[in-house]
């Protein structure tokens, strides 16, 4: 019997579909659970290495809960990348990070992505530039072309892989039958004007009796598009900072209003809040990724062994030039003798006669009249050598290899306005912030900002495994070994990045490292052929918080050949990033925030600009005081198959995480403050004005409370074939039973699930038909309603959304594939209480059609 997967949408849970002629004392697998294979030459038979094993065997069928996305459900899914393949389906609750994936719901940072069993590098992006919780490498760059299919463990696997592994592993597995060139190009077009997108990849591969070799290299580009092209941001971008306005105070009297050269019918109860959508967008975007491996056989029973990984990105977008602000904070103040000055030269019949003294001031909010380019460049690679082989004439084998990692982000804005020369010009009357032919000259206004992030890692890995032999009542085999690496992270940024010559930014150079030392160990015991049990405990030694030690005891049982149970318990833990350690403050915006303060001063008038959520001034700050997230996994599955083609599947799974890594919930902490409470207990402060209005933010990374998140996975697969074609119908629900979190005592035990990006649940039903050469496939993602993001302000209401593929092999070689997500254009309501957003891991905004190409040479 072999595994055969449904593949006729992204979101196949794949399942085992019984011979013609079955064995009676054959297993039905259904859930599979698999990973690369070897031959073993001792013993004659195959053995394959399971996800979340070290442990190499000779059945597929594991103790714990894997989907698998295998070639041709990879190649039907309409998905150019790894995570939009996972974001439509239920392998991540709650869709994942725009760049990971997230099986367990509670974060991508948590869920570890491997190649053939390797981890990838991991994100170099600073702690500036991306803020707590970063750090989870990017598996986007992995050509398609080049995946063979692609595992994921919904389980903690801290006992086995580590680090990050707390909520789930993601293992790509690279082509191994590939012989000859290989060569797909896919166009994506949606409804919306512009972001178009179109990849391109060759992979080559070459077998002969004692090497293997696979080059694969693809090529992207995405279309630059502006804000005001999506319906749905319409007056997304839109506030009074973005706006000509201005704030005066003399004496006890504080009024703010608008600028002169601010169009009439922007002015909202006095305040200019301009529509800038238009002034934003993104710019053509490039990226190139490869993936390279080579084997070889020294002996017969020796093999050396070698992937190179890399990955070019470059990211880019544009917007309306620098706000007028002071490093951190918002607006340019000036008070006393230089307020008088301004309101002479300012050009504003507003300003002009008024009088100032000294401790009276002008505050001025506002824009330059430049365009402000963004571009951000990262360049990742990884290299692994190993050798592999057995220990004399045994069955067991041993791995060694090293796996050295590299990225670098490079980010570069161009036009960011000098704070003095501003603040000087403004002073001398050249410019003047009320008329817009003067905000458009800024000669020696601007200069360019660049951050340089780098990431480094040096692991060494050594592994055993073989059979120990029968001893009560039971065939064990085991696995050992043990693991060292180097982490080093280092940012750094232009000296007036650096010295706070910039309006609105102030970076510091960061720099953090830390070495570690682990060993581990499994076991695994075969009675008779209906009960397995599995074992396994690593320690985990850090040079910068201690050790950590974890255990796992997993249980697979099938009393009968149409009825399997599988139960799992274990412990996890997430070691700090270095950038959440080691990184240094950010000053620059923190948000979106509705300041519930200045919004109860207008009567709590959702239609009012002060309750409005808008980016505050603030400073994000690392922590060196971090410890560890700690993690208990349960897990329990029940997998029937009454008959032939025909399967069930039902899991419940549980994870409680301690010392929560974050920088907390903003919203959330200004609330609190509008209650009285002194968040500085939770690594925060806010700044305000006479009238207790927020002015600035400040927050840290903190070990905040505990997370808590249960839920069942349900699956149901069957395929009917008739002399008319093969029909396979399936549905796989994801339901979130509770999600709690405790961060703030004010709140408690709080239930999160149900509000916004956390869906109570999500169903993925399918319909495919295939007839020789043809395949249909279609395919309802219906998500349940969410609350907003500001919290009472009404709710999403639940959505299905379609997709239809069709598939015609032109040759045997040859094969054309058309289709369209979200074809009927079914809407999802924007989150009014975030800036008009739609969530793009949980709906499609728009229509996406595409058409791909392949031919094999």
């Amino acid at each position: 019997m072999s595994p055969q997967a449904f593949s006729q949408e992204e979101l196949d849970q794949i399942t085992v579909e019984a011979d013609d002629v079955v064995d009676a004392d054959a297993k039905i697998e259904t859930t599979v659970d698999s990973t690369e294979s070897t031959t073993s030459t001792r013993k004659g038979v195959e053995k394959v290495e399971v996800t979340g094993s070290h442990i190499r065997r000779t059945d597929v069928e594991g103790p714990s809960q894997v989907i698998v996305f295998d070639r041709e459900a990879i190649e039907a899914s309409g998905f150019n990348s790894v995570s939009g393949l996972l974001r439509r389906s239920g392998a991540s609750p709650f869709g994942g990070g725009s760049n990971g994936a997230d099986t367990s719901g509670l974060g991508p940072d948590r869920t570890l992505i491997l190649v053939n069993g390797h981890r990838l590098p991991k994100s170099g992006g600073s702690f500036e530039s991306r803020g707590a919780g970063n750090g989870e490498p990017n598996p986007n760059f992995i050509p398609l072309a080049a995946v063979e299919r692609i595992e994921v463990l919904k389980d903690g696997a801290s006992a086995t892989y580590g680090a990050d592994a707390l909520g789930g592993v993601v293992n790509i597995i690279t082509r191994k039958n590939l012989d000859g060139f290989n060569f797909a190009t896919k166009y994506d077009f949606n409804s919306l004007t512009g972001g178009d997108s179109v990849r391109t990849s060759l992979a080559y591969a070459k077998n002969s009796g004692r090497s293997q070799f696979l080059t694969s290299l693809e090529y992207g580009y995405t279309q630059g598009t502006r804000s005001s092209a999506r319906p749905y941001r319409e007056d997304s971008i839109k506030s009074r900072r973005y706006s000509p306005n201005f704030t005066s105070k003399v004496g006890n009297k504080r009024v703010s209003s608008a600028g002169d050269n601010c169009d009439p019918s922007a002015i909202e109860n006095g305040i200019c809040v301009e529509d800038l959508t238009s002034r934003f967008g993104s710019l053509p975007g490039h990226r190139v990724g490869m993936v390279n491996t080579y084997s070889y056989d020294i002996t017969s029973d020796t093999q050396f062994y070698t992937t190179l990984v890399g990955n070019y990105d470059m990211d880019a977008s544009t917007r309306f030039g620098s706000l007028l602000d002071s490093p951190g904070s918002s607006g340019i103040r000036f008070s006393g003798a230089e307020a008088n000055q301004l309101a002479k030269v300012s050009g504003s019949s507003k300003l002009s006669g008024q009088s100032f003294e000294e401790k009276d001031f002008v505050q001025i909010n506002g824009r330059l009249g430049n365009d402000i380019q963004s571009v951000d460049e990262e360049i990742m690679g990884g290299l692994i050598i190993g050798t592999k082989g057995y220990w004399g004439n045994s069955d067991w084998t041993w791995d060694i290899n090293v796996n050295n990692q590299i990225n670098h982000e490079h980010d570069r804005t161009n036009g960011v306005g000098i704070y003095d020369n501003v603040r000087q010009a403004l002073l001398d009357g050249r410019l003047q912030p009320f008329s817009d032919s003067s905000l458009s000259n800024v000669n020696g206004l601007t200069a360019d900002s660049v951050v340089d992030s780098r990431y480094q890692t040096h692991w060494f890995n050594a592994t055993a495994t073989g059979e120990l032999g029968e001893f009560i009542g039971a065939n064990w085999a085991s696995a050992f070994g043990v693991s060292a690496a180097h982490f080093e992270f280092s940012s750094s940024s232009d000296g007036r990045s650096i010295g706070g010559d910039f309006m609105g930014l102030n970076y510091v150079k960061s720099r953090g490292q830390r070495q570690l030392y682990a060993a581990f160990a499994e076991l695994s015991g075969l009675f008779g052929k209906s009960l397995e049990t599995q074992l396994s405990v690593r320690n985990d030694t850090y040079s910068d918080f201690g050790s950590t030690v974890n255990p796992k005891l997993a249980v697979r049982y099938q009393p009968v050949r149409a009825l399997t149970l599988r139960s799992s318990v274990g412990t996890g833990f997430k070691a700090p990033t270095l950038q959440d350690a080691y990184g240094a403050s950010l000053t620059g915006f923190v948000g979106p925030i509705t300041d519930p303060i200045a919004c109860k001063s207008v009567g709590n008038d959702q239609s009012n600009d002060l309750c409005q959520p808008r980016w505050f001034p603030g400073t994000l700050a690392a922590n060196r005081n971090l410890k560890e997230e700690t993690s208990l996994n349960y897990s329990f599955g029940v997998i029937v198959e009454p008959v032939r083609r025909l399967n069930f599947s039902l899991d419940y799974r549980k994870t409680k995480v301690d010392n929560v890594i974050s920088s907390g919930d903003s919203q959330i902490l200004a609330d609190l403050i509008e209650r009285g409470i002194d968040v500085s207990k939770y690594g925060a402060s806010f700044d305000k004005d006479d009238n207790g209005f927020i002015q600035a933010v400040k927050m840290a990374t903190f070990n905040l409370g505990t997370e808590e998140i249960d839920g069942l996975d349900f699956g149901a697969n069957y395929t009917l074939k008739t002399r008319l074609g093969d029909f396979t119908f399936g549905t796989q629900h994801v339901y979130t039973i509770n999600y709690f979190q405790q961060f703030y005592e004010e709140y408690g035990r709080e239930q999160v699930v149900g509000r916004e990006g956390r869906p109570r649940w999500r169903n993925f039903s399918r319909i495919g038909y295939e007839k020789g050469d043809y395949t249909l496939g279609l395919l309802a993602r219906t998500t349940s309603r969410v609350e907003q993001y500001r919290r009472n302000t009404g709710h999403i209401e639940a959505i299905t959304q379609y997709d239809a593929s069709f598939q015609y092999k032109l040759s045997s070689n040859s094969t054309f594939q058309a289709g369209a997500i979200n074809f009927l254009d079914t809407k999802p309501r924007a989150d009014l209480s975030r800036g008009n957003r739609i969530d793009g891991r949980l709906y499609s905004p728009a229509i996406t059609g595409y058409m791909t190409y392949r031919q094999a040479f």
